[in-house]
């Protein structure tokens, strides 16, 4: 969260609230708000690189903090490869007491019960009045779940978009809009903000 807040300049929005690891910590106005890691990560950053390695040398594990990222996207069949992993990682991460989340050529070792949607509840109440997102990865379901359930039950407006080079698949198939890359997204929030003015 330090990174993004330096690189990004979040930090110095006024009456910003970052949320990072897929709701599990959240900043607003100098103050973060984090579990501390799971005891069971520290044994899966000892076993699991043996287990990756013994699958493909191209796989590659991102720690961040309070979860774990297996990487298969230098991997000749990602997907495969994710497959032939899953069975083991699961029965790893349960041991550990945590979950596995998959996503695009990943598979997430996580705090079980904390999501993206998490997020989401914590920030719409009340006094919102309309709300937006956008995701690419299957990380983001549980999110656009909580924007069209709010909107329903609110009737409030929303709008849900995926980022979706294709134009399919399952954040597609449950967003309100597509758009091809992350720049027609920008392009698609500089068109709401104007016609908002």
């Amino acid at each position: 969260m330090a990174s993004l807040l330096r690189v990004s300049g979040f930090g110095t929005v006024p009456g910003i609230v970052v949320y990072g690891t897929h709701g599990a910590e959240r900043w607003q106005a100098g103050e973060l708000r984090a579990p501390a890691p799971p005891p069971g990560l520290h044994e899966l950053r000892l076993s699991l690189p043996e287990l990756c390695i013994a699958h493909d040398s191209d796989i590659w594990i991102e720690d961040k903090g309070l979860s774990l990222v297996i990487h298969a996207r230098l991997t000749a069949e990602p997907e495969r490869l994710l497959e032939m992993l899953r069975p083991p990682v699961d029965r790893l991460a349960a041991a550990a007491g945590l979950g596995v989340r998959p996503g695009k050529e990943v598979l997430e070792i996580c705090i079980p019960g904390i999501d993206k949607g998490t997020a989401i509840r914590e920030l719409l109440c009340d006094d919102t009045a309309a709300a937006f997102y956008a995701g690419d990865d299957l990380g983001d379901l549980p999110a656009i779940a909580e924007v069209t359930a709010w909107a329903e039950r609110s009737g409030r407006p929303s709008l849900t978009v995926a980022v979706s080079p294709g134009g399919s698949g399952p954040i597609a198939e449950q967003a309100d809009v597509t758009v091809p890359d992350p720049q027609s997204l920008i392009s698609l929030l500089r068109q709401i903000i104007e016609d908002a003015a």
